[in-house]
């Protein structure tokens, strides 16, 4: 089965693509599905647990989820870097 994956940044325990989800479950369930929810938090701080919640249980137990963090640019304080060691879980799930 071919995975599909979606990425999405994350803000403060927001993430727009919990509501895309919801809305699409009904197409997309029962396949390979992979998230990525990518913001500057750690994985297991407040935010981030917040964020995966916002999915509702019987999505989340449909999915592979993974939080990435990403890295603050100087200039730039909302978008951030993606380390490629981060990523290797992902790219292991697309390729399988």
């Amino acid at each position: 089965m071919t995975p599909i994956s979606f990425m999405s940044g994350t803000y403060c325990g927001w993430m727009p693509l919990a509501g895309f989800l919801k809305k699409r479950w009904p197409v997309i369930a029962g396949k390979k599905i992979g998230v990525v929810a990518n913001g500057i938090g750690a994985p297991d701080d407040q935010a981030s647990q917040k964020t995966y919640k916002k999915i509702p249980e019987n999505i989340r137990a449909g999915i592979k989820f993974w939080k990435i963090p990403g890295k603050p640019l100087k200039n730039l304080p909302t978008f951030g870097l993606v380390s490629r060691e981060n990523l290797k879980s992902v790219v292991e799930f697309i390729k399988a």
